[in-house]
């Protein structure tokens, strides 16, 4: 990081795609992987907050990112072929292609 752990705010999103009708809701808690990631930021000492956000997995985080006025976005990657990113849409393309914001991916 450009600076030190005191200066820097961290915000982990995990955007819920609309479930099926009667799903039971889900927790931001409920998400083992995005507990984790604020619990490893916090152990740096490093101040994280984790937010659900619901709906367009894309759309949502390039609305957080213009809501905190993110210097830079950090998202876990997905290993997908060609041919499911070609059906499947590959939200990492979707944000790194419609911000202006640093974006690193990872995994």
């Amino acid at each position: 990081m450009p600076c030190a752990p005191d200066e820097l705010e961290v915000k982990v999103i995990h955007v819920n795609e609309a479930d099926y009708e009667g799903a039971r809701p889900r927790e931001f808690d409920d998400i083992e992987a995005a507990t984790t990631a604020v619990e490893m930021i916090e152990d740096a000492d490093i101040e994280c907050e984790g937010e659900m956000w619901e709906g367009n997995i894309a759309r949502n985080i390039l609305d957080a990112a213009e809501e905190f006025d993110a210097d830079q976005l950090v998202m876990a990657g997905r290993d997908r072929s060609g041919v499911a990113k070609v059906l499947l849409g590959s939200v990492s393309q979707d944000v790194v292609l419609s911000t202006d914001r640093a974006v690193t991916i990872i995994g």
